[in-house]
């Protein structure tokens, strides 16, 4: 009885081994990678302003304790602090801790909201309020229901606990569900075989449905795919004009080959610059058509190296137009995003 108990116990013990390891979690990986500039190794790490070069957004994300950290420029709260993923993730977990300085209690967040980018607006992943208890080194860890993948995370921070600069030390973001292991392919599905439910076939060879052949017989091969032939000398095939060699998008943006133009009447362009600060402007189709044309223009080597886009309402002061100067050779990237006012 008691060699039963013990062999019982055995393979519930193994069982529960494999049932664990059938399923990884990425809990306790940062999805972020170690940052030692706001576009390397890899994504996109922004904010609303920054205090110096020495205090870019980049180096919230540099793994690396009690350093200056973000700060944002004086005033500059409300402020946000964001990375850009290469590609959509899931987010369900991000962590946080204070800049090693005299002042980090005060310069820390206090309200604010943690968001994801879906193509057009910020979504509201996680809202937090009164966040005054900040301690170093300590990490605050902060969890919330997510599936759904995006491609730009921020925190959007409406007050910090009394200081006129808003900085932050780490910031860390994780995926807490159960990620399924890839899975073995059946031997039987090799790529590159065929066969009919319920005939045998010999590998290599193609079957009609229906039909059964004898192992190591051949089929006369189709002309037109027999391996190692060619195609008619002299023939040609009209090239795929998007991957025309020449041609080059702008990674990020919708609409940025000039091959096509902006559908709505307005649109939002946001330009993210090489310090990762992000510049927006409400532009009308034909501003937005002339940034596009200079920007295509200028990746093929033609035209001049800045473009001047009118602020419009945003203008201040006493001025009749203010203009903003973006040089080419400082964009990581830009955004559009249209809409219509008609």
């Amino acid at each position: 009885m008691k060699k039963i108990f013990f062999s019982l116990l055995s393979i519930f013990f193994l069982a529960s081994m494999f049932a664990s390891s059938s399923f990884a979690s990425s809990s306790n990986v940062n999805l972020i990678p170690k940052m030692t500039w706001n576009n390397i190794p890899s994504g996109i790490a922004s904010a609303s302003s920054s205090w110096s070069d020495s205090h870019q957004p980049w180096a919230v994300f540099d793994q690396s304790l009690n350093d200056n950290g973000w700060s944002t420029a004086v005033n500059g709260i409300p402020g946000w602090i964001g990375y850009q993923f290469e590609k959509p993730v899931v987010v369900n977990k991000y962590v946080l801790q204070a800049r090693g300085a005299n002042n980090y209690k005060a310069e820390s967040p206090k309200d604010w909201t943690f968001e994801g980018w879906d193509g057009a607006s910020w979504v509201v992943l996680d809202t937090q309020k009164n966040q005054s208890n900040w301690d170093q080194p300590v990490k605050k860890e902060f969890t919330f229901s997510n599936t759904k993948e995006y491609i730009k995370y921020r925190l959007n921070v409406s007050m910090n606990n009394g200081q006129n600069i808003l900085t932050l030390g780490a910031f860390e973001m994780y995926n807490t569900n159960p990620v399924a292991p890839p899975t073995t392919p059946d031997p039987s599905t090799t790529p590159g075989s065929s066969t009919t439910p319920g005939s045998s076939t010999t590998p290599g060879s193609s079957t009609t449905p229906g039909s059964s052949t004898t192992p190591g017989s051949s089929t006369t091969p189709d002309p037109s795919t027999t391996p190692g032939s060619s195609t008619t000398p002299g023939s040609s095939t009209t090239p795929d004009p998007s991957t025309t060699p020449g041609s080059s998008t702008t990674p990020g943006s919708s609409d940025t080959d000039g091959s096509s133009q902006p559908t709505g009447d307005r649109a939002i362009l946001t330009v993210t610059m090489d310090n990762g600060f992000d510049k927006e402007f409400d532009l009308s189709k034909k501003e937005l058509s002339a940034f596009i044309a200079w920007y295509d223009a200028k990746d093929a080597g033609r035209g001049p190296s800045f473009f001047a886009i009118d602020k419009h309402n945003n203008n201040k002061g006493p001025f009749s137009n203010r203009k903003d100067y973006v040089i080419f050779n400082k964009i990581l990237t830009f955004d559009v995003s249209e809409y219509s006012t008609k």
